[in-house]
């Protein structure tokens, strides 16, 4: 599975970083954006009293991995841990070939939806807006069948914080992206998801018939991709984001590009902010998938309070600028958030 081919979503514009691991919290200052995210560019124009902190930990209850809970629902399944624990010796071997396996599960699983799922549709729903809804259906469901075989296999387990707020339609949902597989991972929890990807997605034999099937936006073209997300979203699609544009540097530092910002000013939609991380770091832009960890991957997904973008389309500024000075404080807020995971 090619690195190109498999970073799923882009960002546009110009990378704005974040400093070293640990710097993610410095400069957080109570503005009248998200009340405290610390902002790089120009303060508002008339002081105004500061509002709480954003709350980072949901209230929603998490989520998270018990190899003792039996699976019955999809939030059973959430809390069931790692399905295959060998003895030492044998455990890395395994997870070698359970990882190949799964891989090549994923790459058999596009093609047979290309083939045989996809065909079908054209016949079945004419309406485009339902045919696109049930395509994206398949394909959550194919990427939560992929999430699952890799945990009852033993590759990894997970937790997740927050899941009802991915429960709603027309959302805007900006993730940082350590991993070569948490645009699958993001879409096996979100419905009616879709996404930007990059234009080699489209030639891929393995990925073309998920994205032109299930209508994912090629990036080859920002001013029209934006108005395909605006359209999108308008049609109750959830759009999924990584701002990075490609996988996390080693360093840990987040640089995020303008794109992510440019679709929520244009767009006037408000922020649902979704933190990753992966524990022991595997599947990075340095570790290909036969390089496997000590002991299988634990994900911890955190979907956070939505961050309101009114503020930043007060007194109609320039888009250009709103966008910005959004993305100075969306690096500023996925380093901090993030800040754990990068000095892992």
């Amino acid at each position: 599975v090619g690195e190109e081919e498999t970073e799923g979503v882009e960002g546009w514009g110009e990378s704005r970083g974040a400093g070293g691991p640990g710097q993610g919290a410095r400069d957080i200052r109570g503005d009248a954006r998200w009340g405290g995210l610390g902002a790089t560019g120009p303060q508002a124009p008339a002081p105004r009293p500061p509002r709480p902190l954003l709350s980072p930990h949901p209230s929603t209850p998490s989520v998270s991995s018990s190899p003792t809970t039996p699976p019955t629902t999809m939030t059973d399944r959430i809390a069931a841990g790692p399905g295959v624990v060998l003895p030492e010796p044998l455990d890395r071997p395994w997870r070698v070939l359970a990882t190949g396996f799964c891989f090549a599960m994923f790459g058999l699983g596009g093609l047979l939806l290309r083939m045989l799922v996809f065909p079908p549709l054209l016949l079945v729903a004419r309406d485009r807006i339902r045919r696109a809804d049930l395509a994206r259906a398949c394909v959550h469901r194919s990427f939560r069948f992929f999430i699952e075989l890799m945990r009852l296999s033993g590759v990894l387990s997970y937790e997740i914080e927050g899941l009802d707020r991915l429960r709603r339609r027309g959302l805007l949902v900006l993730a940082n992206h350590p991993t070569l597989i948490d645009v699958v991972f993001l879409i096996s929890l979100i419905e009616h998801a879709t996404c930007v990807v990059k234009a080699p997605l489209r030639r891929n034999p393995f990925t073309r018939g998920p994205v032109l099937g299930a209508g994912y936006i090629c990036n080859d073209d920002p001013e029209g991709a934006i108005e395909d997300c605006r359209q999108a979203l308008d049609e109750g699609g959830n759009l999924v984001v990584f701002p990075e544009g490609t996988r996390t540097a080693d360093d840990g530092i987040i640089r995020l590009r303008r794109g992510a910002a440019q679709i929520a000013v244009r767009c006037r939609r408000d922020i649902t902010p979704v933190t990753i991380s992966c524990i022991p770091r595997s599947l990075t832009r340095a570790i290909p998938w036969y390089v496997v960890p000590v002991r299988p991957m634990h994900f911890r997904i955190r979907v956070l309070d939505d961050l309101p973008i009114a503020s930043y389309l007060a007194d109609d500024p320039p888009e250009a600028l709103a966008a910005r000075h959004l993305t100075d404080d969306l690096t500023q807020f996925f380093a901090k958030e993030t800040s754990s995971h990068a000095g892992a």
